[in-house]
Formats: C-alpha cells, structure tokens, sequence
C-alpha cells in the first residue's frame, strides 16, 4: 500500500509520477481496481487542484481494465436491477472522473455499452463534447433508439451555424440602413459567443468569428459620421469631446481585439492574418481623422502620425505582396496618396490630400466579413492553483517577500517561452512574470503543464487587498501603439490602459483572472 500513501504526499511531482505508474498498472482483481479508484477519488477531494491528472489516470486505468470495469459497473454508477437510482450531478468532478473510467473501460469492451442508465447516456453526449480528449467515441443509443451522439456530423452541424450567421453578417453589409446593420452586427456577435461556449468543436472558429465582427461593429459606429449614405458631411473638428473619448475607447478595443485574434489564436491562414491587419489600418485611419485639425496645427504631429500609418500600411501591402493575397478595396485610396504624401509632408496641400484620402476611406467603409477556417484553435488556460473563490489568505511579513504557487494547464500554445504571468493589483499597476523552461510540462501534443512560482513583495502593495493573477502571452506589437495616444493627451482624453503599449512587448490574456487576497503584515520589534 506504498504508493497509497506516496498519493498523499505533500510534493505534487512525487504524486503526478505515482498516477502516471498507477496508470499504466495492469490490476488482476477488481478488488485492487476498486480500492485504486477509491484512493483516487479521495485523493481528487484532498487535492482538488490534481483534477486534469487524476482523470488521465482514471483514463488510462479504463483502457487496461475493461473486463474488470464491467464487473464493478453496478458499484461505480450505483445502479440496482430494480429500483432507480437518484441521478447524480454532472458538475461533480469525482463522477466525471468515474464516467471518463467507466466510458474508456466500454471503448475496448463494448459489452458494458447495454448497461448503461439512460442518464448515463445522456452525460455521455455532454462529456464528450466538452472533454474529447478524455471520452472516446463509443456508439450508444438513445431513447428513442437513435445515436445519443455523431460527432462527425454533430461538428459539421454546429460549424454550419457558424458559416449561416457570418452569410446573415454579409447580406445586410451594404444596406443603407445603419440601424439595422449595426443590429445584426450585435445579434450574430452574441450569437457566435455563445455557440463558442456551448460547442467545443467550433470553439476557435466561432470565438475569433465573434471578434472579428465585434471589430466591424466597432469600426462601422466609428465611421459612421463620415459614412456617405448619412446625408451629412462630418468635421473631424466638430467632433464633440466625448465622441474623442468613445472613439479612444473604440480604438483601443480595435487594437486589443486584433491582436488577441491574431495572436490568441493558432492555425490562423495568412489571409486571416490580413483581413485582421486591415482592422488596425482602419483604425488608424479613424484616429487620424478624429484628430485632423492637430495634424494641422502641429508639423511635428503630423510627420510622426502620418509616418506611423503609412508603416502600418507598408506592412499590411507586404504582407499581401509576398503571399499573393488581394488588397481590400478599402486601403486603395492610402496606397494612391503614399508616394505625393512622402515627397513634401510639410506641405499644405498634401495635408489636405491625405485628408482627403482619410475620408474616402471612411466614406467608403463597408462592413466585411470573412469564413476563418474550421481547424482554427483558441490558446486558453485553465489555474487549477490558486483556487477560485478561495477563502484563504496569503499573508507576509513586512520588507520580506512571499511565493504564491500557481498551477495552469495551457493548451494549443505553439511556443512556451511567450507565455508569462500578469499580476494586476488594485491601483491598476501590472506585475509580468516570465517562468522558467523548466516550469513546464508536456502533458500532450495540444497541452502544457504550468507550475511555478510568483515573488511578491511589501513593495508591490502594502495594504489588505485582493490582487488579480492571470496567464498571457507576449507578443510584439507592428508599432509602437502609443504614438497614436499621444494626440489623445494633448486633448486631455484619457482612457484606462493606454499605458499597456508603453513598453516593447504588449499582453494578450488568454484565460479569466484568479483573485487572490493578500496580507501584508507589519514587521515586529522585539
């Protein structure tokens, strides 16, 4: 009963290497199967946090013991020959974990498929779309006798909803109607949302649909003043400070979501890339426009934000060029003005090219859409360790420094090292953590274990409070992102995180924040 005991230990790597035995372990009685379950489970209770590793273990221990398993099918899923059992909850993580057995255990000896309650069939169909990795395919029926799940045409079922709202996106891009563009644009946007939650297949492919045409939405309520059809002709200059201040806003989130689709998301087809590109480039286009009559007055301004454009545009024409891909009609008149605007940008009526370039481009906006491809995958994150919702309190003396211990399981991250930890305390300020290679596991081809540590200190904060840790990624922004803000300063139009493009690297996070409460203590002399 040694490795009983080694599951309790206090190291999680000695009780990772105990699973990772027991898993492959070949048992010869049920007796020793059922007492193996039982360890596990109770350990599950103990160490909630070792749940991914405990199912793979379950995982594992259905695949050897298929025969076995069957013999302990009444015990495991508490079923009796006469009288029904209450139903048990599908949110229990030791009953999912008895399910992944139960389920692996039927894949290589299909005689326990017959057996099962019809609850059972039904948490089938549920566990098997949010956990494929764990549930195998086993053919079983429902009620009424049909297959209580086909994954195949189930994915193409669930991506065609994703293709038909994205077509409804693209019949009513050009009608003149705003209202009812801008209203579909926000209905299909929360439709995709929520098809990303409820199906894991188009998990990717729906979320970065949901972004794009959030980003469409953004733009269309930026350009909408210029927009020919409004019967109006807009001024930048009579923009009123708060249109500057939602429109900062809207740039902001422009950026964000661009970079989080780009960067957020793998196996993304350079056309994707560009059609994402492209956002930022009208982005550009809208922050210039709003902001022309500084462009006026200030020579200085002028060269720097319009040099700043025009590399993003050279970007985004490379980009296209080397890879064969069409422009978007959108960008045309930018291209037309670059070259005259080069040649004399002190000038007076090249300004006044340029700004009518801008507003051609803005007259001109017509929403788009665009099919990402099915094999499209999120990068998410999921901290076992800190637990949410915990009670407990990280507590430290005074001029000495505390380790929070954080354990995440990451997937699809095509490269470790961009991975870091962001610690938001509450006056807003960011604490970035770089982990070691070595604090990294492969758990599969698609997953990454993350155990590490995170330093904090009585200078970081010094009062009861409750700080926010997450997992993102690091990347490198086409350009320094924080000239653009920088006509908003002289308007005195501030938005809450322009500062993260302060610095050469920017952050895309890629699961929700943990909050963590903290107390620091004050040093006693004795």
């Amino acid at each position: 009963m040694g490795w009983k005991m080694s599951t309790w230990d206090c190291s999680a790597d000695i009780r990772e290497a105990i699973r990772m035995l027991l898993g492959n372990c070949c048992m010869n009685s049920k007796t020793a199967l059922n007492l193996t379950i039982s360890s596990l489970l109770a350990n599950l209770m103990r160490y909630p946090q070792d749940r991914p590793h405990i199912w793979i273990c379950l995982k594992e221990l259905g695949c050897h013991h298929g025969s076995l398993g069957f013999a302990l099918l009444p015990e495991l899923l508490n079923t009796h020959p006469y009288f029904s059992a209450k139903e048990p909850d599908i949110e229990d993580p030791a009953y999912i974990g008895v399910l992944i057995l139960v389920f692996n255990a039927a894949s290589c000896y299909p005689t326990i498929i017959p057996l099962f309650p019809q609850h059972t069939v039904r948490h089938y169909r549920y566990l098997r779309g949010s956990l494929p990795d764990l549930v195998p395919d086993l053919e079983l029926k429902s009620d009424l006798g049909a297959p209580a799940v086909i994954p195949a045409a189930y994915s193409d079922s669930a991506l065609h909803l994703v293709e038909t709202a994205v077509d409804k996106v693209e019949t009513v891009s050009t009608c003149e109607d705003l209202v009812m563009v801008q209203t579909v644009l926000e209905n299909t946007t929360s439709e995709l949302k929520r098809l990303s939650e409820l199906s894991r297949c188009v998990e990717g492919v729906a979320d970065c649909s949901s972004l794009y045409l959030r980003c469409q939405l953004l733009l269309l309520k930026a350009f909408r003043p210029w927009l020919r059809w409004t019967g109006s002709s807009c001024q930048s200059t009579c923009l009123s400070s708060s249109l500057l201040v939602a429109g900062s806003y809207s740039l902001q989130m422009l950026l964000e979501l661009s970079y989080a689709m780009q960067y957020g998301y793998v196996t993304l087809t350079v056309a994707e890339q560009a059609a994402v590109m492209e956002i930022r480039v009208l982005a550009h286009v809208y922050q210039l426009l709003s902001h022309s009559h500084i462009l006026v007055s200030s020579k200085r301004e002028s060269r720097q934000q319009i040099a700043c454009l025009f590399d993003r545009l050279q970007l985004y024409e490379k980009l296209c060029q080397d890879n064969g891909i069409d422009m978007s009609k959108s960008v045309e008149p930018l291209l037309s003005a670059k070259e005259r605007v080069f040649s004399g940008i002190g000038s007076g009526s090249l300004l006044q090219t340029l700004q009518q370039a801008l507003e051609h481009v803005a007259k001109g906006f017509v929403v788009q859409t665009h099919h990402f491809s099915p094999s499209t995958r999120r990068i998410s994150a999921e901290i076992l360790l800190p637990q949410r919702n915990s009670e407990k309190v990280v507590d430290f003396v005074s001029s000495l420094a505390v380790a929070v211990q954080l354990e995440a399981v990451i997937e699809n991250v095509p490269d470790t090292s961009t991975v870091c930890i962001q610690v938001t305390f509450p006056d807003g300020k960011q604490l970035t953590v770089r982990p070691k290679a070595s604090d990294f596991k492969e758990l599969s081809k698609t997953k990454h274990r993350l155990r590490t540590s995170v330093i904090l200190s009585h200078e970081n904060w010094s009062d009861n409070c409750k700080i926010q840790v997450s997992v993102a990624l690091t990347y490198v922004p086409d350009l320094n992102e924080s000239i653009l803000f920088n006509m908003n300063e002289q308007l005195e139009v501030k938005t809450d995180r322009t500062s993260c493009w302060s610095s050469k690297f920017a952050l895309v996070e890629v699961c929700p924040p943990v909050e963590v409460r903290i107390l620091p203590k004050e040093k006693v002399y004795r």
